[in-house]
């Protein structure tokens, strides 16, 4: 164990070394002898000594016990008074320096000995005790400052039961700042006040949550709507101790209704491609649908939703053409194109859904009608163009103003001896 190291004022040079040998017999180190209170306070700045034992009468501007109180306010440094006798006066201003104890000249060995290790042992134990109440302040402030700078609200809460051990409502204890941003209620209008006092309409379900949470000690994440401050909230309730809820939350007002508008945009989009006529169909990356709706799929014998699940290449394994624009278009390209799928004509869109790589977004039209009308047209007008040529009588169209011939038929041509670059001119 580490020798207890003690500073002695003395001005008396005799007592002073007599003093130093029973300090030294006794097993402490005496780090300095000093006369006066400036030279005190000068080495006990730089030798910090555990213990410093200080004459009261002293020679000097000051006396010890001017310099013990300067010595405790500077250095905290603990002090025995040692003083041949003690009057009324000098005893009341030793008070106010908080000594460790009083020797009395001339000092016995026995006397000092028990004097020193009781100070000595309370000044540990004060130094210990400092220690703490530092510690637990800086802890307090440290907290104290994320207490008021935290994004989420807090409110510490009692829970107030009735006799039976019903809940009838919570009382506020403490709210940050956050709080009163995301409520809008004022913490010097809440604290001290119940939370049916301080939210109107406030739905029973609440308390009921805090009061589970009480009881069973099991924190609890909820979100609900409270009417009486026209907003949603995501709560994180727990126990700190009994009788109390600690709740940290955020307001999720703007997400909610996000939600809500995504919600109706998503019915809605599903509404319409339910009814189409066309097949709307999303694939992932790794070319599985995970959408497939439209009237249309009935064309290809198929439900809406039946394929969810299933890789695109395998449903279409037996059209090359397909498979092909969907692989396109998950490496990023756009693909419009003509593909007859058995019986019937669709014209397609793939397209990549930004954001999501690999994913491909399509749709397929039937125009199975548009093309046979189509190809009955152009059959039609090679008919007509047909009998047209090769009629046996005269035709001829001729400009009403020039008199020329426009266009004729070949009997035309023949009859007259035309050629075709008469024709023409």
């Amino acid at each position: 164990m580490e020798k207890a190291r003690i500073q002695i004022v003395e001005d008396e040079a005799i007592i002073a070394m007599e003093i130093e040998s029973q300090l030294q017999s006794l097993g402490y180190e005496v780090t300095s002898i000093v006369d006066t209170g400036e030279k005190a306070i000068e080495k006990a700045e730089v030798d910090k000594p555990d213990l410093i034992l200080m004459d009261i009468r002293i020679k000097g501007e000051m006396d010890g016990i001017d310099t013990a109180e300067e010595i405790r306010n500077r250095f905290g440094i603990p002090v025995i008074f040692s003083t041949a006798y003690l009057d009324e006066n000098r005893i009341e201003r030793a008070k106010i320096t908080m000594p460790f104890g009083y020797v009395l000249k001339p000092i016995q060995e026995r006397d000092l000995r028990v004097t020193i290790e009781m100070a000595l042992y309370v000044s540990r134990g004060d130094v210990e005790r400092r220690k703490v109440e530092t510690s637990l302040f800086e802890s307090e402030q440290k907290y104290r400052s994320l207490f008021e700078k935290m994004i989420n609200g807090f409110a510490l809460l009692e829970m107030i039961y009735s006799d039976d051990g019903k809940t009838i409502d919570c009382r506020y204890l403490d709210a940050n700042p956050a709080h009163e941003k995301l409520t809008g209620l004022k913490s010097k209008d809440i604290i001290g006040k119940t939370a049916r006092e301080c939210i109107d309409n406030l739905e029973d379900a609440w308390i009921e949550n805090y009061e589970q949470v009480e009881k069973t000690g099991e924190p609890m994440q909820i979100e609900n709507y409270v009417d009486g401050l026209k907003s949603w909230y995501k709560v994180f309730a727990y126990r700190p101790k009994s009788g109390l809820v600690a709740v940290v939350f955020e307001n999720i007002t703007e997400r909610k209704q996000a939600e809500e508008a995504l919600k109706e945009s998503e019915e809605k989009f599903r509404t319409v491609i339910t009814n189409s006529q066309a097949v709307t169909f999303i694939l992932d990356e790794n070319g599985v649908f995970i959408l497939s709706e439209g009237k249309g799929l009935k064309l290809l014998g198929l439900k809406p939703g039946q394929v969810v699940g299933q890789s695109a290449f395998d449903v279409y394994k037996e059209y090359p053409k397909v498979i092909s624009g969907l692989k396109k278009a998950m490496k990023g390209d756009t693909i419009r194109d003509i593909l007859d799928v058995g019986e019937v004509t669709f014209d397609t869109l793939y397209t990549p859904i930004e954001g999501k790589p690999g994913y491909v977004a399509g749709i397929a039209t039937d125009i199975t009608e548009r093309v046979k009308s189509e190809k009955a047209l152009k059959e039609s007008v090679k008919k007509n163009h047909d009998l047209y040529e090769n009629a046996p009588d005269m035709f001829a169209s001729i400009c009403a103003k020039t008199g020329k011939v426009l266009k004729c038929n070949k009997t035309t041509m023949v009859t007259l001896g035309y050629t075709e670059n008469s024709q023409n001119n």
